[in-house]
């Protein structure tokens, strides 16, 4: 049997940066820089509003998340 992944100390950072609407700055692993406000998220991938615009992210893509 598979164990369970444990997300707590994303899902904290990135509840905090939902809740308080504040913009963040995303740094991709190729060094890309993408900023917005965080609309939600889940297991493999992020919604990041940008300038009104919604991208779909994926995780595993993401270096660091600045807020």
């Amino acid at each position: 049997m598979m164990k369970p992944i444990n997300n707590e100390h994303q899902d904290k950072v990135l509840d905090k940066a939902l809740s308080a609407k504040a913009v963040a700055t995303v740094i991709l692993k190729t060094g890309v820089q993408l900023k917005g406000k965080i609309e939600g998220h889940d297991r493999f991938c992020l919604i990041l509003n940008s300038f009104g615009k919604q991208q779909l992210i994926y995780k595993h893509a993401v270096s660091t998340i600045l807020i």
